[in-house]
């Protein structure tokens, strides 16, 4: 199995001018169902777009926008004209979902108080603001403390200040990803990654990957980033018996001599027997560790030596684990 990739979460994104150009059935639905609250709120929560095409007593009505804002915060773009005009409902909004920010004026977006209030209530909605508020630091730091991948949206100037991005990657390690190169070259805020998820090894530094401390924090919590290990330490019996301790098939990444060890592929087969391919041909043929790999997943009895798949014993407990 190749190691797990990387990703960002994606926010559910969304723009007014997106939303003019996209078709909602609302727009289909009759009269009596557009006037319906119990049936458009239904309608809002699947498709925020919808609740521009509703009867227009509801668009006005602020509690009707606020009820709609709950089930759906990206909905605030349909409410009517005078709402979105109205300052204090726009902060409203956002205090209920963060993403009403999506909808809002452009000049409510630059607007500091109401753009905190966005990302106190969901750090995404950093996404939305004007680029002035993207360059706030106190914005900012309010957006990654409530949703690391915030980072991501943050200005240049804010991706390379070391408070704000040891924030974002304590609570989200791979944000690593959207840091300066500066940065990713810092030991305390390159741990401080790793220690929140291993694969943020990813995104360091190449002469970090040659850290042992930090490569051991960091397949300590995710085996799959041995792969990311210098190729020193993908050779050090230490870091890789911690990696297989975790992930097994991490055994494909280690040095050649440590796949022909017996006590690191046992090790490796113990937690996952499909890591049995990664060992050496002699230590498939080795009947304590492919009793181990097929005990733990009966299928790893296909890599095994053909002598030990002609093993009655061997093979009697691979049909009894299944898997």
């Amino acid at each position: 199995g190749a190691a797990p990739f990387t990703f960002t979460p994606e926010p559910q994104q969304h723009s007014s001018a997106a939303a003019d150009q996209q078709h909602s059935a609302m727009v289909y639905a009759s009269e009596e169902l557009r006037r319906d609250p119990g049936f458009v709120l239904s309608a809002v929560e699947a498709d925020p777009c919808a609740l521009r095409y509703v009867a227009a007593a509801l668009r006005e009505d602020e509690e009707f926008v606020k009820a709609a804002v709950a089930q759906n915060g990206l909905a605030f773009a349909g409410a009517a004209p005078q709402l979105l005009q109205d300052r204090n409902f726009t902060l409203a909004a956002v205090r209920i979902d963060g993403r009403a920010l999506s909808g809002a004026l452009e000049r409510y977006r630059g607007d500091k108080q109401v753009v905190l209030a966005a990302v106190l209530a969901r750090g995404d909605a950093l996404m939305h603001a004007s680029a002035e508020m993207r360059a706030n630091r106190e914005v900012v730091l309010a957006a990654v403390e409530s949703w690391g991948p915030a980072l991501r949206y943050a200005s240049e100037q804010l991706r390379g200040d070391r408070e704000v991005v040891l924030v974002a990657v304590r609570r989200w390690g791979l944000a690593l990803q959207h840091a300066v190169d500066e940065l990713k070259s810092d030991r305390e805020v390159v741990l401080a990654a790793v220690t929140n998820d291993g694969l943020a090894l990813l995104h360091a530094a190449c002469e970090l990957s040659d850290d042992k401390e930090l490569v051991l924090a960091a397949v300590g919590l995710w085996g799959a980033a041995l792969e990311y290990a210098s190729d020193r330490l993908r050779g050090d019996r230490e870091t890789v018996l911690v990696a297989v301790g975790r992930w097994g098939v991490a055994l494909q990444y280690a040095q050649p001599a440590l796949k022909r060890d017996k006590e690191v592929v046992l090790a490796a087969v113990y937690t996952d027997g499909l890591s049995l391919p990664y060992a050496s041909p002699e230590l498939r043929g080795d009947r304590d560790v492919v009793l181990s790999a097929v005990r733990s997943c009966g299928s790893a009895l296909a890599h095994a030596s053909s002598q030990l798949r002609a093993s009655k014993e061997v093979a009697l407990a691979a049909v009894r684990a299944r898997g």
